[in-house]
């Protein structure tokens, strides 16, 4: 057979392709020239096709053309043998296998499902595998700066911020109080324990008091949430805390004495916050904000036996407080347009920190009892005295008493001595600014003025009577009269615009034997308050003195003329 040339036709496949062995039928479109190893069979197709059908051992195969059927059987491709660019037309249709390395590409990925691991935070992603995320779940930052989610919490709890150092966790809410009692138009009541109707409040909130523990020895508390109708008063027994978060008011039928009545002989009891409206509009019997009715338990000395705190008392018919039990405290109360008395204080030993009373219809602290305080106190336009001070040592520090209708601070019965009357503001009221009638009263460091254009405040500080009054470091410059003295042994001393204290000189001329001088004080001056002092010599005279008194003048006397000019230093205090 005569021996035909084969034209050769140079396949490259991919790369290199090394120690591998084809068991496939290989097909060429074309002629082929195939360099290789260790060829075992080879058959002839036609003269454009040469089929290999047998094992193929090379270490390099060149060709040119496509691979177009057959299945890869051989060792994976190493990457050095992979084209690291891949250029598609449209799409790399990639099915199975696992793609690792870097991938960088442009476009969308629009359909799909993610398999692999969670994306981190600094790609976009939440670093979490969200798909055991239930309702409620709660994302958070850790301290590792991932996204991680806080389990829900059960009903009822609340979301708490631990701090910058600590993750969020859920807590329950803590109640402060043993029972909480809700108005009838309070927001949310599924913390209430008893919820009223608007009528006869007083029965639900009565129920929660007596359901407290029996016969205890500590304070358990009260919380009412709301606005509050009360059909009768409220008794407050002994270790009670009514904490009141709204208001309580009197309906038009209310007949009982007080909106809240602290049960006699009841000892560590509190009532803190909210208003109290007694409805003087609607309410014709005499009824009082709180009244504390009187304890004569013994405790040790420096316990209250209540506390009244942060307390608003308004329109009753009769006071806004009735205190008659000893060692009550009130602090920060307001008491304003009730008929009668702001503060009625008929117990002793109580203290008042920052209470005020303002436009009711009598005194604005009526005190019948001795050793109470009153720190930063005032009444401000009430119809009666300001102060009405009635029994003994009795303090006032600090405060004011102005524009009331009687006098600002009153000692006006002889009961009341020992009190103390210091650092207050008295202005403009239309009695007295300070009406002394008793003894030992100390009134010391006040302001007391009027600067009205037609003043109403006609004298600083009246005594009426009394002894031993001391009024001292006072200023009462801007009253149409300063002090008024009708007592005995006052001493009157460094009052600001009342002179008791003055000095100066005065000559006796020659040819003489009296000169007058005037002594500038705002007294009379008497026996031993003026002293003078010959400043050189006396010339014929042998002795002089001082008399002739006048609210305006003194006279300095001399024995003889002294046949020369004499000149005395005097100096007076008139104590």
């Amino acid at each position: 057979m005569k021996k035909q040339k084969i034209k050769q036709t140079k396949v490259v496949i991919n790369s290199k392709i090394k120690n591998w062995l084809l068991r496939h039928t290989i097909t060429v479109f074309s002629c082929v020239l195939i360099i290789a190893l260790g060829i075992t069979a080879l058959t002839y197709a036609d003269p454009v096709t040469t089929t290999i059908g047998e094992n193929i051992s090379t270490n390099d195969l060149s060709v040119a053309g496509n691979i177009t059927s057959g299945t890869w059987q051989g060792s994976e491709i190493q990457d050095a043998y992979i084209a690291d660019d891949i250029t598609a037309s449209n799409y790399l249709p990639l099915t199975g296998g696992d793609l690792t390395g870097d991938l960088s590409t442009t476009g969308s990925i629009t359909s799909g499902t993610w398999q692999g691991s969670a994306v981190g935070t600094q790609y976009g992603g939440t670093g979490q595998d969200w798909s055991a995320i239930i309702q409620g779940n709660i994302p958070y930052f850790s301290d590792t700066g991932t996204l991680s989610n806080l389990a829900p919490g059960t009903a009822g709890q609340f979301l708490k911020s631990q701090g910058a150092g600590a993750d969020p966790t859920w807590d329950n809410v803590t109640r402060s109080a043993t029972f909480v009692v809700c108005a009838n138009d309070s927001l949310n009541k599924t913390q209430c324990d008893y919820v009223c109707d608007g009528v006869d409040d007083q029965v639900e909130i009565q129920a929660a008091i007596d359901a407290l523990t029996s016969g205890r020895t500590n304070k358990e508390k009260i919380i009412c949430i709301g606005n509050f109708t009360l059909g009768a008063n409220i008794n407050l027994p002994s270790y009670t805390i009514l904490e009141l978060q709204g208001s309580m008011k009197a309906k038009d039928s209310f007949g009982y004495p007080a909106l809240i009545v602290v049960s006699w002989h009841s000892q560590q009891w509190e009532i803190h916050g909210g208003e109290f409206d007694g409805n003087k509009a609607n309410v014709t019997a005499n009824v009082s904000g709180i009244i504390v009715r009187a304890s004569t338990i013994e405790m040790e000395y420096h316990d209250p036996f209540g506390i009244i705190r942060n307390v608003n008392v308004k329109n009753c018919t009769q006071d806004g407080f009735e205190i008659s039990s000893r060692r009550t405290h009130l602090l920060d109360c307001v008491s304003v347009d009730n008929n009668r008395y702001g503060y009625y204080v008929a117990a002793s030993d109580g203290l008042y920190i920052g209470c005020s009373s303002i436009l009711n219809g009598d005194d604005g602290f009526r005190v019948e009892q001795a050793h109470n305080h009153f720190v930063d106190c005032f009444s401000d336009r009430d119809s009666g005295d300001g102060f009405d001070i009635r029994q003994h040592d009795n303090v006032i520090i600090g405060g004011y008493a102005e524009w009331v209708d009687g006098v600002g601070v009153k000692m006006g019965v002889s009961d009341a001595y020992s009190t103390t009357i210091k650092d207050m503001r008295i202005i403009s009221n239309t009695g007295y600014g300070i009406y002394v009638s008793s003894d030992y009263n100390i009134i010391d460091g006040n302001r007391i003025y009027d600067l009205q254009g037609t003043p109403t405040q006609n004298w600083g500080v009246y005594v009426y009577n009394g002894n031993k009054n001391t009024i001292s470091n006072n200023n009462v410059v801007d009253n149409p009269n300063k002090i008024y003295d009708n007592g005995t042994n006052t001493i009157i001393t460094h009052d600001i615009g009342f002179t008791t204290e003055n000095s100066g000189t005065a000559t006796l001329a020659n040819g003489t034997t009296s000169i007058t001088v005037n002594h500038g004080l705002d007294v009379t001056p008497s026996d031993g308050d003026i002293i003078v002092t010959p400043t050189g010599a006396w010339g014929a005279m042998t002795k002089f003195w001082v008399g002739g008194y006048t609210s305006t003048q003194f006279t300095i006397y001399a024995d003889q003329d002294p046949g020369q000019n004499v000149t005395f230093a005097w100096k007076a205090a008139a104590l």
